[in-house]
């Protein structure tokens, strides 16, 4: 703990809108305390044809952090425990994680997948594609999760920015994407 942290995880169940999250911690030991105040907006992941998650990441290296209460959803999909330091070894693998929300109903479709990680300067390092049908959902709308890992040990050292976008094979509906920065030491 002393080297790495430690990370709680909570899960929230909130109805789409507008909150204040508030935090605050002591260490039993030392008597230090802190405190976060984050604003933050829930998205209706259901009013729009296509929407997606914000991206859960962690690392093979990065993801040994302590969490004495690990969330049982992301555990099942994540290496490792979810982390919020964006700062990785060059050795390491990274998973991220993201919802897909598909409401579109009736026509059968798919839904095409490119996880992409792009240098500074814009160059293209890592790029994967995939896709998933409709079918997947039994003709109604909900969630795909889509989890790939990324080698690290190629990139280089630098900062990076990980694009997952996704799109539907009908063409007028939009394309929805969540970009995540990170560092390789």
């Amino acid at each position: 703990v002393s080297e790495a942290g430690v990370v709680f995880q909570f899960r929230l169940a909130l109805p789409p809108g507008s909150y204040q999250l508030r935090i605050a911690g002591r260490d039993v030991g030392s008597g230090t305390a802190g405190s976060v105040l984050l604003e933050l907006e829930v998205p209706d992941f259901f009013t729009s044809p296509l929407s997606m998650s914000g991206i859960a990441l962690t690392g093979e290296e990065a993801g040994l952090v302590p969490s004495p209460k690990p969330d049982p959803i992301l555990e099942k999909s994540l290496s490792g425990t979810p982390v919020t330091q964006r700062v990785f070894a060059a050795s390491d693998i990274i998973t991220a994680l993201v919802e897909v929300y598909d409401n579109q109903l009736g026509n059968a479709h798919t839904i095409s997948l490119t996880t992409s990680v792009a240098a500074e300067d814009g160059r293209v390092l890592f790029r994967q594609e995939t896709s998933r049908s409709s079918a997947e959902l039994k003709g109604a709308r909900g969630v795909l999760g889509h989890v790939i890992r990324i080698p690290l040990l190629d990139l280089g050292r630098g900062i990076f920015v990980l694009k997952i976008e996704a799109r539907l094979s009908l063409g007028a509906v939009p394309v929805v994407s969540q970009e995540l920065p990170f560092r390789v030491r």
